[in-house]
């Protein structure tokens, strides 16, 4: 049950709080906000920034809770490393229990599933305690785990962290395989890109097939599609030869692809990678569209930051609007819902927005 937040006890609060775009810095506890369309956007979503100082190995467990509007949040890691939740908690509310790696300072960004919210919200931060559960050091071949009370937890799932040491531009294939449960593999690069898979292998099972961005620790996650699974697990890591695809350089306006089985592979899905320069803190749409598949489109700002939109637009079109916070080349991924889309499709950027 949703915790009971009173109108004037949180006016009263937050006087001090709500009505800034700068980051506030607090300690570990319960904060209360107003999220109003002053606000900055973060991903293109309103919502405020906290710095949050933490401890290595520690855990924190992180709600915002609201009965205004569907809750979310997101985290950077001191390091860098990105996560986030929706639904978590109780209802729309959003829980995330993370384990940062290094001291310092976490962000976390509190706003909506939607991208303008407005009402009252509760931010708590709690330390759990402890560290992560069990990290195995690995080496490429195949490894043997259950998922229980014994595991760790990464976004709120239950989840086993292997750490595999990568160089970059290595490919590699990787599988999480259950007869127990839905499998699903997340990947964090050393660069701090994520990448993730469903049902890319046999019937359930995930498969994802990419390549070492940058040279160091690649963090591997075995876990399922459910948040709570029990069950054994199977994880394979083995070398591929990825094909390379050089990413395609682009201005703002319309641009035509196909994709088919010559296309590259991102996050286990068939796709055409493209490269934009943009301008920090303007807003662009992003247009992918087909009469040949359901399209998806993915997004990685020159901070690293990820969006993915699939049917924002018309029907099965996919439509995206974000705003890099910082300028560079942001990344654009022309992808299917599906893992082996082919057909023809249109892409489309535009600036709509500058400050």
């Amino acid at each position: 049950m949703k915790k009971n937040l009173s109108i004037a006890v949180l006016l009263t609060l937050t006087a001090t709080l709500a009505f800034t775009q700068q980051a506030i810095r607090v300690e570990p506890g319960m904060i209360f906000g107003y999220m109003h369309e002053g606000l900055s956007e973060f991903d293109g979503h309103r919502g405020q920034e906290y710095l949050i100082p933490v401890e290595a190995d520690n855990s924190y467990q992180i709600d915002v809770m609201s009965e205004d509007f569907d809750a979310y949040v997101v985290v950077f890691h001191p390091d860098g490393t990105r996560e986030f939740n929706d639904d978590g908690g109780e209802g729309l509310n959003a829980r995330i229990v993370v384990t940062p790696e290094t001291s310092g300072i976490m962000r976390v960004i509190a706003r909506g599933w939607r991208r303008d919210p407005v009402g009252n919200y509760l931010l708590e931060v709690a330390s759990a305690g402890g560290g992560a559960a069990g990290i195995q050091e690995i080496d490429l071949g195949t490894f043997y785990g259950t998922l229980g009370a014994g595991s760790g937890y990464y976004e709120d799932y239950r989840a086993d962290e292997y750490h595999l040491r990568v160089r970059n531009g290595q490919g590699l294939q990787i599988d999480v395989m259950s007869d127990d449960f839905d499998a699903y593999v997340v990947v964090l690069h050393p660069d701090g890109t994520r990448e993730f898979n469903d049902d890319g292998g046999f019937g359930l099972d995930a498969q994802l097939r990419t390549t070492a961005r940058g040279n160091g620790v690649m963090r591997i996650f075995a876990r399922s599609w459910h948040r709570e699974p029990v069950g054994d697990y199977t994880l394979d890591v083995q070398p591929d030869e990825i094909v390379t695809v050089p990413a395609i350089s682009i201005g703002p306006g319309t641009h035509e692809g196909t994709i088919d089985s010559r296309a590259a592979r991102y996050e286990g899905y068939t796709g055409v990678e493209y490269e934009l320069p943009v301008r920090a803190n303007v807003t662009y749409q992003v247009d992918v569209m087909s009469d040949d598949f359901d399209a998806y489109v993915v997004v990685f700002h020159p901070d690293g930051t990820r969006e993915f939109d699939d049917d924002g637009g018309d029907g099965f079109d996919a439509r995206l609007q974000t705003t890099p916070r910082t300028s560079g080349t942001m990344r654009i991924i022309a992808r299917g819902w599906r893992s082996d889309p082919v057909g023809d499709f249109t892409l489309q950027v535009e600036p709509v927005r500058t400050p």
